[in-house]
């Protein structure tokens, strides 16, 4: 990942990129009725917001008929994410990527994953990131939608 997604930290007044992510799922699934219902929603900032922000994002799942599952998993686990893609992830500083892919890396057990990070002008940017870059950077926290 770049160095400025790894050490630009949102303020309590910049977005997480929550809802950018779950509209990029919503899309790349298929589920445009989901997508446009997630455009209703507004993200919320800092903590507090980005909890609620969560919430509206799984009642407007549940609304859409879709299960909201939301897991922890730990760095070791990463190699399991490739039946589960893709997914929106956690990050430690508030904001969220979407996990869009896994490959083998050069070495054994160094997986690289393709991730799309949310820009400020609403797009998504597709990075290459391996496990042990993302493992300081990232919650263990994955959310998708079935």
């Amino acid at each position: 990942m770049t160095n400025q997604t790894e050490t630009a930290a949102p303020t309590a007044e910049a977005p997480s990129g929550l809802l950018a992510c779950c509209r990029q799922l919503a899309v790349s699934s298929g589920q445009d009725d989901f997508a446009a219902q997630l455009d209703t929603l507004r993200e919320g900032f800092g903590p507090k917001g980005r909890q609620e922000t969560l919430e509206g994002v799984v009642r407007v799942g549940r609304a859409a008929g879709l299960q909201t599952v939301i897991q922890r998993l730990q760095p070791d686990q990463l190699a399991t994410l490739a039946g589960q893609l893709p997914a929106v992830g956690e990050l430690r500083d508030g904001r969220y990527l979407v996990f869009a892919g896994i490959g083998a890396g050069n070495e054994p057990g160094a997986e690289v994953l393709t991730v799309l990070i949310p820009r400020p002008d609403g797009q998504m940017q597709a990075e290459q990131v391996t496990r042990q870059a993302l493992q300081p950077l990232w919650t263990g926290g994955l959310l998708r939608f079935e």
